[in-house]
């Protein structure tokens, strides 16, 4: 479809998306209000409600999820099984470059103990960036959909049951370097895969190749 899906962040399964650690203060000075850039309806609403607000929140904003860093055994086998799977390989820039909607940011998350850590900042998408660090294996990469027009309305209970995702549209072509077979998938996944390729996206079929885990041990 040519599109990336950006998930509802309270579908992804970790309840604490969006929630702030314990030690987090809802005390707002104008200054950090200001450097956050949140309006000031926004900073009162939460000081004074902010569970609804949270819960809000993560109903309207939308998540989509890479990994940075060198390759991970685990993830592999948390996110493609043991014996199939296929990783797309960029670069943080060209995902960056890629980014078609307005309302999308990028960046990195960062992994915080949520018992004694505060957020490094009050900006107001810092929540959503922030994880556990029993996440932190994932290294990830986060590209956020948000509209605060969708958080008022929901606050509001004018909005209807938010969408379960957001479709952005996405170019392959120019972003993606390489297509990664699991090191455990068999030699006909490999093959099916690269039929798939020469369909519907023949430039990258010279760039398939196993999973660096796959290599022959050295006695």
């Amino acid at each position: 479809h040519r599109a990336i899906h950006l998930s509802r962040a309270d579908l992804l399964g970790d309840t604490f998306e969006g929630s702030v650690p314990r030690r987090f203060s809802m005390t707002w000075t104008d200054s950090q209000r200001k450097e956050s850039g949140i309006s000031k309806v926004f900073a009162e609403l939460l000081e004074s409600d902010f569970r609804k607000v949270r819960q809000a929140y993560i109903r309207t904003i939308q998540v989509h999820c890479w990994r940075h860093g060198l390759e991970s055994e685990a993830m592999w086998r948390l996110y493609c099984g043991p014996n199939e799977g296929v990783a797309i390989v960029t670069t943080y820039n060209k995902l960056f470059e890629s980014i078609t909607d307005r309302e999308t940011r990028i960046g990195l998350v960062t992994y915080l103990n949520y018992q004694e850590d505060v957020l490094p900042d009050t900006n107001y998408l810092r929540p959503i960036m922030c994880k556990r660090v029993a996440f932190a294996h994932e290294q990830e990469v986060r590209l956020v959909r948000w509209q605060q027009a969708d958080t008022d309305a929901e606050l509001s209970g004018r909005h209807p049951e938010p969408k379960a995702g957001f479709k952005m549209r996405w170019n392959p072509t120019p972003t993606l370097d390489r297509v990664v077979v699991s090191p455990y998938a068999s030699e006909w996944y490999v093959d099916t895969v690269r039929q798939l390729l020469a369909k519907w996206q023949p430039s990258l079929v010279k760039n398939l190749s196993w999973s660096e885990l796959r290599e022959n041990p050295v006695y």
